[in-house]
């Protein structure tokens, strides 16, 4: 396959595993938002704010989901699915996890050696700053160890020592679009 055809295939195949990854986790997002609004609004209305269940132990197929009951645990599940919440951010931190190890067991190399570079050669802010934002997720429990130098290309605000990771919702909407593809074919 000829160079330029083979650097071709390579980013856009990296593209398309990010925007995939993407939607998967914009998706979830935006289901458990919906079904967190939907059951807390029918709670409030039904005047029954103890009884009524979010979610039900017994999901054909599924061998445990937690059951959710009343008002407080509507309430919470909104809180916890909403842009900073525990589930919330540990889906954006799976996002982070999965797009930055798909990039570097897999697409970097293929990119470099389409380019004619060593793996190490290929260098770029955005995926440098999903590896930093990685290591912390992994080794620190989803919590930045320090104040994280991120260049920006991948976080719009800086985190200090102890601040949680997770993508903004305008974060993940732009991830796609921050992919630095002319820098990934050499055309800065």
């Amino acid at each position: 396959m000829e160079t330029s055809e083979a650097l071709d295939r390579a980013v856009t195949e990296l593209g398309k595993f990010v925007r995939d990854e993407i939607a998967a986790t914009s998706v979830a997002i935006g289901c458990l938002r919906a079904i967190a609004t939907q059951t807390l609004s029918h709670i409030r209305t039904s005047g029954d704010h103890e009884s009524v269940r979010l979610i039900d132990a017994e999901v054909e197929g599924f061998t445990f989901v937690p059951r959710i009951t009343g008002l407080n645990g509507a309430q919470t599940l909104l809180r916890e699915v909403s842009m900073g919440g525990m589930i919330h951010a540990r889906l954006t931190q799976q996002l982070i996890v999965t797009v930055f190890t798909g990039w570097d067991a897999h697409h970097r190399a293929r990119i470099a050696t389409a380019r004619g570079l060593e793996t190490d050669e290929l260098r770029s802010d955005y995926f440098g700053d999903l590896r930093l934002l990685r290591n912390d997720i992994a080794h620190s429990r989803g919590l930045a160890k320090r104040s994280v130098r991120c260049a920006g290309a991948v976080l719009s605000r800086e985190l200090k020592t102890g601040d949680l990771i997770y993508l903004g919702d305008d974060e993940l909407a732009n991830l796609s679009a921050k992919v630095p593809y002319s820098e990934l074919i050499g055309r800065e």
